[in-house]
């Protein structure tokens, strides 16, 4: 005779349970695969690289543009958000990515604690989000966010220089990539 006691009750969403548990699975087995290889090191190697070269050229080096021409934070905003969507769209996995990204900002963090809170609490990463989002045209989008952020909405060459450096810094996060060989 059957007994109460040997019924299960499943939840609500018993499916989203399971879903859950395997992409859980996934990731530990995605970061196991990744430590054994080598790519976090290399992921964390790249996202203290990029922190560094933000610091170091955040767009002066690339294009010769003098302080007084633009806010050097918005230029660190853009690059910031530049760096985020490229360890996405170029690394290997979305753990390495991950890896990236935690390593660019505690090493930026302990580079210059008061950049790292700026970017932390600025809004502007929304902006650039939502043109990114949108689809098409990504580096005019990023253009235009970037001269709207600026006070410069509508201004062509706060434009471009906004699509430039969106463009330039994507090229340097992708050879950076690569060169670790921890790329798609």
């Amino acid at each position: 005779m059957f007994d109460d006691n040997d019924i299960k009750i499943a939840g609500n969403r018993p499916s989203l349970s399971v879903n859950q548990a395997r992409e859980n699975d996934e990731v530990k087995n995605e970061l196991y695969r990744a430590k054994e290889n080598g790519d976090f090191d290399k992921a964390k190697i790249l996202g203290e690289q990029m922190a560094e070269k933000l610091l170091r050229d955040d767009g002066l080096v690339a294009f010769g543009i003098a302080d007084e021409f633009e806010d050097i934070s918005r230029r660190r905003e853009l690059l910031a958000f530049t760096v985020t969507v490229g360890f996405d769209h170029y690394c290997v996995s979305s753990v390495v990515a991950a890896v990236a990204y935690g390593a660019f900002y505690d090493h930026l963090k302990t580079l210059d604690n008061d950049i790292y809170e700026k970017l932390s609490d600025d809004g502007a990463f929304s902006f650039y989000y939502l043109a990114y989002r949108r689809g098409g045209e990504v580096e005019r989008r990023m253009g235009q966010t970037y001269a709207m952020l600026s006070e410069k909405d509508g201004d062509p060459v706060f434009q471009e220089l906004g699509e430039a450096l969106y463009c330039h810094f994507s090229a340097v996060v992708k050879d950076a990539v690569l060169e670790l060989n921890i790329g798609k």
